[in-house]
């Protein structure tokens, strides 16, 4: 092999290293981004069937009230 094969070849080498690196980064974050938007979007959901939860048990004891206190002034 001559001496400009084998710096060809290192500079090949060297050079998909180099892409896999950065090909492994940029995928890390994008992948790690997905996940953390995932996670939030489950969070949010959970906190707004919360909620949903909080407003009907609310709701449902609001007219309770409202019926016990309308019976009381009817009778």
């Amino acid at each position: 092999m001559s001496v400009v094969n084998v710096a060809s070849l290192n500079v090949a080498r060297w050079g998909a290293l180099l892409f896999g690196g950065v090909y492994g980064y940029t995928r890390q974050k994008s992948l790690s981004l997905y996940v953390r938007e995932q996670n939030e979007e489950s969070e949010f959901r959970a906190y707004a069937d919360l909620v949903e939860e909080a407003k009907v048990a609310f709701e449902g004891a609001y007219n309770r009230e409202q019926a016990a206190k309308a019976a009381v002034l009817n009778s």
